[in-house]
């Protein structure tokens, strides 16, 4: 035989060697056993929970992630299945302009290549934003926010047209508002939107003054007017004594704003739950029962459905990020604390829920700081970016791993449910007797 003639019979069997390795492969990557532990090398692994609002733990391995990040927002699109992030900073304070979509169908990563939002220096964290529809357009509302490349903060409003991927700077109109006033640059600060009124509630923040946490446009709310595009501050009757928060959440329900935790002069981690009556402009402290939260701030919470809100994670009072979930019910006044195994420590990520209010994603989010300095917004983070649980060896890596929450549905919505499927049975037969 040849040397030619060994070199090609060397050829063909490493070829083999290597259509074999991708057959087991995608074999192994097919026979994923979702009852054992997860690893680097499975897409997807789930966990069923006992638990009387959570049915399920749904871990993903993502394709094409981006870097981790935390002080992000993130926003679910109903039209295109998809989340979309936009901003939040690294370990290393640098900020991120390129807007990433998360397609839920796909599993995968998108980045949008659009120079806009460079010109538009949509290099934020710490900002807000909302999902809105305008005349059936699904928009995303982005407002304040920190740029540690400029060292300032901002003020600036701007549209992202999801389906255009278009950016609009909002020009604020004052016509509308015989103050002529509008809110503070600000980061670190909550937003709520009024879908029936097309109005941004902002309220909060911090812009690192010590004295501004106390002053009327901190302490205020703010409502933005989608329609008109103007601002109206609603001054608080009687705001809290201790200043604004910063790294606080709210939340939206029967035209009150419940807020929760955050920090206070600078230091001062709080676990006190408010409301800020929108029609009254009264604030009341709750008193509320059950398991009381830990004081925490840069956590994230969100709207289940109309009985209850849930909370998740956050920093605590010795700087220490947190797992901890807990579940408050509006007509109890009442906490309740949820265990749910498998759920990482993180700070700075979001919460976001689908249409059909069925399942909850944790988005990025970060697992450790060994310093902060508030003052000028300086962290450092360890090498380590991946949370390890040891029990069952378990690597969690934020925006490369996703989290999903699957809920249980509500009889009362079963029964509705029941209700429509038996209305359209009867209107079938209805149809066929008379046809």
């Amino acid at each position: 035989m040849s040397d030619n003639a060994i070199i090609e019979e060397d050829k063909k069997e490493d070829q083999n060697i290597i259509n074999t390795k991708d057959i087991n492969k995608e074999k192994r990557e097919n026979e994923i056993d979702y009852g054992k532990p997860f690893y680097q090398d499975e897409s997807r692994t789930k966990y069923k929970i006992s638990n009387s609002t959570i049915e399920e733990i749904d871990i993903l391995k993502t394709r094409n992630s981006p870097s981790s990040r935390c002080y992000l927002s993130a926003e679910y699109s109903n039209k295109n299945n998809s989340i979309i992030c936009i901003g939040g900073s690294d370990e290393s304070c640098e900020q991120k302009n390129k807007i990433t979509e998360y397609k839920i169908k796909d599993n995968i990563w998108k980045y949008w290549e659009n120079d806009e939002q460079i010109e538009f220096d949509l290099e934020l964290s710490g900002h807000s934003s909302n999902l809105v529809k305008i005349n059936e357009t699904e928009k995303i509302f982005i407002f304040g926010g920190y740029d540690n490349w400029k060292k300032e903060f901002t003020s600036q409003s701007y549209f992202i047209d999801l389906s255009k991927k278009s950016f609009e700077k909002i020009n604020y109109n004052f016509s509308h508002d015989e103050n002529n006033e509008f809110p503070s640059p600000r980061t670190y600060h909550s937003s709520n939107y009024d879908e029936e009124k097309q109005i941004i509630y902002i309220y909060g923040g911090t812009d690192m003054n010590i004295s501004n946490s106390k002053n009327n446009n901190f302490q205020s709310v703010w409502a933005f007017n989608l329609v008109k595009k103007c601002w109206k501050k609603i001054e608080i009757i009687n705001g809290p004594i201790q200043g604004a928060p910063k790294g606080h959440s709210s939340i939206l329900f029967d035209n009150k704003l419940y807020i929760f935790g955050g920090v206070v002069l600078f230091k001062k981690f709080t676990n006190k739950l408010y409301t800020i009556d929108l029609n009254t402009k009264k604030l009341e402290n709750i008193d509320y029962n059950g398991v009381a939260p830990k004081a925490i701030a840069f956590h994230s919470s969100i709207l289940i459905d109309k009985y209850k809100f849930i909370i998740h994670g956050g920093l605590g009072k010795n700087y220490t990020p947190l797992n901890d979930c807990y579940i408050f019910y509006f007509n109890e006044n009442k906490f309740e604390k949820i265990n749910i195994p498998l759920i990482p420590n993180l700070f700075g990520h979001k919460l976001v829920m689908n249409d059909n209010k069925n399942k909850l994603f944790i988005i990025g989010g970060m697992n450790s700081f060994k310093y902060v300095g508030d003052e000028n917004l300086i962290y450092q983070l360890d090498e380590e970016e991946e949370i390890l649980f040891k029990e069952n060896q378990i690597k969690y890596n934020p925006m490369l791993n996703i989290l999903v929450i699957i809920l249980k549905k509500k009889e009362e919505k079963l029964k509705e449910e029941t209700k429509e499927k038996e209305g359209l049975v009867k209107k079938r037969r209805w149809k066929k007797v008379f046809y």
